[in-house]
């Protein structure tokens, strides 16, 4: 079984576009594929940070003496050594950088290490999602969006400094899905999935469709149309403003149901959005 074959590892790395074999079975079952977006994304998430460690001297190896090979084509989309890194993503490097520098502070004790690491880790993931957005439509409707609501969901583990270690990690991992995703498949209806796999893909659908359909001050019409008037639930709607859910009926008058009810956290409104709607978002 080839760890790349794009019918059995959700996070192939094998060419999703099919032009190649680079990664299939039919042809080098090694090869990572460039134009793979979970391939990409994964080196911003590995290669950024280590040549970041590079430059802390933590590692105790000179700069001078790393340097990556670029792939065969897209090259201006990744960085090789620490100085292309800093030129391209400078803030990126600089948050990984003060994250080595907390680990090697006597001082800073695993909530320190946290905050730092989260704040580096999303760094780059937002750089990746940015650089590699024309990715996604190699892919299937339902895979591309597991690709951005999986990215969006780390969001919001971050701002309670969710603690990453492995045995938490590799439980989470469990609930992703073990294939790639096709036209057809709608959770929690897939038969060939888990209930846990079923149950975290439908979340994640859920909070990609929240982030899509929502905005800071207004809903869409659409929204407005459909509300249920009897119940509201109170969200901030991006996830570094995460602060307060709670309920509340809400209020009738004039302005009937588009009169959004708002609330005050740390000097910022607080937008609403239906719990319930006459059809699903």
């Amino acid at each position: 079984m080839s760890l790349v074959n794009p019918a059995l590892d959700p996070f192939s790395l094998a060419d999703p576009t099919q032009r190649a074999d680079c990664g299939h079975e039919s042809g080098d079952h090694l090869c990572i594929s460039v134009d793979s977006w979970w391939a990409d994304l994964n080196y911003y998430l590995s290669a950024i940070p280590f040549l970041a460690v590079v430059d802390s001297g933590i590692m105790g190896i000179s700069s001078d003496n790393v340097t990556f090979l670029p792939p065969s084509k897209d090259q201006m989309n990744f960085c090789y050594n620490v100085s292309s890194c800093y030129s391209s993503f400078p803030d990126t490097m600089k948050k990984w950088n003060k994250f080595y520098q907390q680990v090697k502070s006597y001082s800073s004790n695993f909530d320190d290490l946290l905050k730092y690491l989260w704040i580096a880790h999303v760094s780059s993931l937002k750089v990746a999602c940015k650089k590699l957005s024309i990715r996604l439509q190699h892919y299937s409707k339902q895979e591309a969006e597991l690709e951005s609501s999986r990215a969006l969901f780390v969001d919001y583990l971050a701002p309670p400094l969710f603690p990453s270690a492995l045995i938490r990690t590799y439980g989470l991992q469990k609930g992703l899905p073990t294939q790639m995703l096709v036209s057809g498949n709608r959770a929690p209806f897939i038969s060939d999935f888990t209930g846990f796999q079923n149950t975290v893909l439908l979340g994640l659908n859920f909070l990609h469709k929240v982030y899509k359909y929502t905005a800071e001050t207004l809903i869409s019409n659409y929204l407005c149309d459909q509300l249920n008037p009897q119940l509201m639930i109170v969200l901030v709607l991006r996830p570094e403003r995460l602060q307060y859910v709670g309920y509340r009926k809400q209020e009738t008058g004039n302005s009937g149901p588009c009169k959004f009810l708002t609330q005050r956290a740390e000097g910022r409104h607080i937008p609403t959005i239906p719990l319930e709607t006459k059809e699903p978002f």
